[in-house]
């Protein structure tokens, strides 16, 4: 489910939230980023990617996600999808004017989320990681490239502002305790700036969107139409895209 929000962490977010399109924009494929280009644009702002991982193709587009390792410069593992704006997503006429039909998705994971690990049966010997060790390692890595995916099945839209909820996420005790998402501004960490976006030959730009997680209790708030209360005490918590399994809950009544 794809709720549509306010522009920002610091506004409000009504209840009507939903927005399923049934008009698809098709763009020639001039007018259409390469996975180069996203990889290229964003390698000043995240780092060059170490490893890529190649979703399942069972969409209208193959998403795959790219990994960067974490460095003197940027302690964490930073992960984000290449693929989604290779088809623009359905955005309505009267939003176009505040949401770009093409985005790509990444959040950041702390550096021992995907532990180095010396290989003894590699020679000579090597340290490698292994990000799909298990599913709880695994998960943040398929939100990724199953957010990026979703609007393109559902024919609609993603852009900063929106709420998305996977139903029975939370149930699942092998993963981390999360069922929905929200979008923010994609932030460059080294250089304290949004993420610029990528424009086109076309004209066309990229949006880079942060992911933050939300647990089950902050999208009941939301649904209330109490959103603007979660993103306060986000805010005030200093919650970003950097994502803590363990971060306190956003709500009054707790999680």
């Amino acid at each position: 489910m794809i709720w549509n929000g306010a522009v920002g962490r610091s506004g409000a977010r009504g209840p009507d939230a939903r927005r399923v399109i049934s008009v698809a924009i098709e763009l020639p494929d001039h007018g259409r980023p390469k996975r180069s280009d996203v990889s290229d644009h964003l390698s000043p702002c995240l780092g060059r990617a170490d490893r890529t991982l190649h979703a399942a193709t069972d969409g209208p587009v193959q998403v795959d996600v790219n990994l960067v390792w974490p460095s003197a410069d940027r302690p964490w593992t930073t992960a984000y999808t290449v693929g989604a704006s290779s088809r623009p997503m359905t955005v309505p006429s009267e939003a176009r004017s505040r949401f770009s039909p093409y985005a790509e998705l990444f959040l950041r994971l702390p550096a021992s989320w995907v532990p180095e690990r010396v290989c003894a049966f590699c020679v000579p010997r090597r340290s490698e990681r292994d990000p799909l060790a298990d599913p709880w390692t695994a998960r943040p890595f398929e939100w990724l490239a199953l957010l990026a995916g979703l609007p393109h099945a559902q024919r609609s839209f993603l852009g900063r502002g929106h709420v998305v909820e996977f139903e029975g996420e939370e149930s699942r005790d092998d993963r981390p305790p999360f069922s929905g998402f929200y979008l923010d501004t994609g932030w460059d960490e080294i250089r304290d700036r949004a993420i610029p976006p990528l424009v086109t030959p076309a004209g066309e730009s990229v949006d880079f969107l942060g992911v933050i997680p939300l647990y089950a209790a902050e999208l009941r708030t939301f649904r209330a139409g109490r959103g603007a209360e979660v993103l306060r005490a986000l805010d005030a918590l200093r919650v970003t895209e950097l994502f803590d399994p363990d971060r306190p809950c956003c709500v009054p009544s707790g999680c």
